[in-house]
């Protein structure tokens, strides 16, 4: 899919990723995202449903 997808601009650089996941893994691409999610799923924890840090680590844990 990824292959037959022709961005509109910066078609290089597109290229040039997609060779790059394919040569490193789709792991070490995705865990910066990976880290991302978390990091904004704490604060949505903190600031918009009010969670304390141990309130936080049990709702991760049951998602787990």
């Amino acid at each position: 899919m990824a292959d037959s997808f022709e961005p509109s601009d910066y078609q290089e650089q597109y290229r040039d990723r997609i060779k790059f996941v394919r040569e490193e893994g789709l792991a070490k691409f995705q865990s910066r995202f990976e880290r991302t999610e978390l990091d904004l799923r704490r604060m949505i924890c903190e600031m918009a449903l009010g969670l304390e840090v141990e309130e936080i680590k049990i709702v991760e844990r049951a998602s787990a």
